[in-house]
């Protein structure tokens, strides 16, 4: 069974660092993270490239702030 798990985020680089490390340390592997960024700068998808090149992880950003 796949598991998913959607993070919206907006401007939280420290939260968002703290799930994708408790996921890329599971021992489960079959999941997969979507993150939906609200944000204005592209700094959670630089983080997303440089640090967690994870086809499970997947990004997504918002044309506009969702809330």
């Amino acid at each position: 069974m796949k598991v998913s798990v959607i993070v919206p985020t907006y401007k939280d680089i420290g939260a968002l660092k703290l799930i994708l490390n408790a996921f890329k340390y599971q021992t489960y592997t079959n999941f997969e993270v979507i993150i939906t960024d609200n944000s204005d700068n592209l700094k959670t998808k630089e983080l997303i490239e440089s640090k967690y090149p994870d086809e499970r992880i997947k990004y997504f950003k918002n044309e506009r702030n969702l809330g």
